[in-house]
């Protein structure tokens, strides 16, 4: 009895202490839940950003590598970022504001552009943190849900006036000003809020410049004439070692991508009128993507035209016959194999000398020992060890292109066409001893090429032919001779010359060396394309003047 007294002693007491508490609490609501949440938040401004840049190429090729001309529509496209908000642009051309669309297109007035693009954010990034505090947070649970208080805080959030949510937090874009920003909160019983006015920096932007040249179209002088002759070609480096045996980089003509080749032989066709080309070079990978990229523009003829410089006869064997294979395999109608290019220079073992300025320097020096049987019988029966080995592999036309020293066994050799290198300079030929040499080809009853004809960029390029770059590289010009002055007009007007005389041939086809030589010294190339360090690169007037014979 005395335990079960002292338990009800202490029960009763835990009672009577729940009840005053509960009282207590009761009692005095308005002090313990009438107390208020406090609002508030923190925010940060994060900075606006923009990146402007731009690229720019016409319908049909990107520019990265040649030119375009005033009748080129170029398309100006905006890949501008931003990472805190929408951005306004506007487009600049020589200081002029031309649009404020995001992207441009137009047609440019020849000569030197400066184009600018403005990339305008005018949206800052604010970040919202609600601070608010509840100073009923330690009361128990049941004790809040008895009364009808929040576990939590609810919020609201306006942004000059617009709701924009209910969450904690918040991460949005406004534009550039004076905001006002409003936080609401509630623990269920009563709400309080805080207003802050907030600003946002004005609008921030970058800003992306290019300088383009543009080639006039066909300046004056140059009109267009009709070319008897059915094939007009120009030759196209894909990429040539100086020596074949060691690998060694040619700077003058390095491996080319495959975007400079589908460039470049968008202009040769599209623009130049050219319904042929030559590529040459050493590199079969390259030889390859090149003939597919070539027979996607409808070429007429493809010659390719392998070259091994200093490559022995074995040697060159070796590498043109599994190259002729793959050839096979895309051969169509366009496409022609050249087995060779001036081998007395090319190869080794025919003419003495490693090099091949070596072979050049004992041609120079021994000029009238070029007709000798000895080196002529070895030309030919290198040109016929190739030949076999190629037909076995290789079902379409061949052809060869030979050094004006060279005497070839056409016939003999059962080659499918002639290709001869001629070209025309005054010290050394009339028209009347060049058009005879150009009749005793193409009298021998196959379709006669040649194959390369051209002038380097100096004024008396017309008087030395081929012979131009020993001419002014080499110290031709030295002694009582006059030192060679840069000048794109006599180029053009030598080509013309040649052309007019070529008209008057039963030639088949001809083929201009070269669409460019990446010589920095342009006196010294007679590609027709003038090289700089930095593409793109801009049309001679040899362009033009090539331009204006219209093959048919």
């Amino acid at each position: 009895m005395k335990g079960r007294r002292r338990f009800l002693k202490y029960a009763g007491a835990a009672v009577a202490a729940g009840a005053t508490v509960g009282g207590y609490y009761l009692a005095n609501r308005s002090a313990v839940f009438d107390r208020a949440p406090i609002a508030d938040f923190e925010y940060t401004i994060a900075p606006s950003k923009a990146q402007a840049s731009f690229d720019y190429r016409t319908s049909e090729r990107t520019l990265r590598y040649i030119d375009p001309t005033c009748e080129d529509e170029i398309s100006f496209l905006n890949t501008s970022t931003s990472d805190t908000g929408p951005l306004t642009y506007s487009w600049h051309v020589d200081d002029a504001i031309v649009a404020e669309t995001k992207d441009y297109s137009a047609k440019l007035p020849a000569g030197r552009h400066a184009v600018g693009l403005e990339a305008i954010v005018g949206d800052g990034l604010l970040e919202l943190h609600d601070t608010s505090t509840d100073p009923d947070s330690n009361l128990p649970a049941w004790l809040k849900q008895l009364f009808g208080a929040s576990s939590d805080l609810t919020h609201g959030w306006l942004v000059d006036g617009r709701e924009i949510g209910s969450n904690k937090d918040y991460l949005l874009t406004l534009p550039a000003g004076e905001h006002n920003v409003q936080l609401s909160v509630s623990d269920g019983i009563r709400e309080t809020e805080v207003q802050k006015n907030i600003s946002i920096p004005g609008p921030l932007q970058d800003s992306f410049n290019a300088d383009i040249t543009v080639d006039p179209a066909t300046p004056s002088g140059y009109t267009e004439k009709k070319l008897r002759i059915p094939i007009k070609g120009i030759c196209m480096n894909v990429g040539c070692s100086w020596d074949v045996n060691s690998w060694s980089y040619n700077p003058v003509f390095p491996t080319v991508s495959d975007d400079e080749i589908a460039e470049s032989l968008d202009v040769i066709r599209k623009e130049l009128g050219c319904n042929a080309v030559r590529l040459f070079g050493n590199d079969s990978e390259r030889m390859i993507r090149a003939i597919e990229i070539a027979k996607s523009h409808n070429f007429e003829t493809v010659m390719v035209s392998p070259r091994y410089i200093s490559a022995d006869v074995n040697r060159t064997i070796e590498l043109i016959t599994p190259l002729a294979e793959q050839i096979d395999t895309i051969r169509d109608a366009s496409i022609i194999l050249n087995i060779g290019n001036e081998l007395f220079l090319d190869a080794y073992g025919i003419l003495p000398g490693q090099t091949y300025d070596d072979r050049s320097a004992y041609m120079a020096e021994h000029g009238d020992e070029m007709n000798k049987g000895v080196y002529q019988d070895k030309l030919n029966s290198t040109l016929k060890s190739i030949l076999e080995s190629v037909r076995s592999k290789f079902g379409g036309k061949t052809t060869y292109s030979k050094h004006v020293a060279e005497s070839v066994k056409w016939n003999e050799l059962g080659l499918d066409l002639i290709s001869v290198n001629e070209y025309y300079g005054t010290f050394w030929d009339t028209p009347e001893t060049y058009l005879g040499r150009i009749e005793k080809y193409t009298q021998l009853g196959k379709p006669t090429f040649v194959s390369e004809f051209g002038y380097y960029t100096f004024d008396e390029c017309l008087k030395y032919g081929g012979a131009g770059y020993w001419y002014v590289a080499q110290g031709w010009w030295g002694g009582n001779k006059k030192q060679p002055k840069y000048s794109q007009e006599a180029q053009a007007q030598a080509l013309g010359v040649n052309m007019e005389l070529f008209d008057q041939t039963k030639l088949g086809g001809i083929f201009l060396w070269a669409l460019i030589e990446k010589r920095s010294n342009d006196i010294e190339t007679d590609g027709i394309i003038k090289f700089t360090d930095k593409a793109p690169w801009s049309r001679k007037l040899g362009f033009n003047m090539y331009k204006s014979y219209v093959a048919g």
